[in-house]
């Protein structure tokens, strides 16, 4: 799992970090990307797609 994250771009790899390891919102992370709850959102799912498909 971990060598699939390190294949995540780094605004991937923060916004992962920033979900599951620190506990923010979507739109706690939308702010500080400067982006909507809904980008994240969007983000966070083709991030997981990714993920699952690389673990597979």
């Amino acid at each position: 799992m971990f060598s699939a994250l390190k294949e995540l771009s780094a605004d991937e790899q923060k916004l992962i970090e920033m979900y599951y390891w620190n506990n923010q919102s979507m739109q706690e992370i939308g702010e500080a990307f400067a982006v909507t709850k809904m980008t994240v959102s969007k983000r966070h799912k083709k991030i997981l797609d990714k993920l699952r498909a690389s673990v597979i």
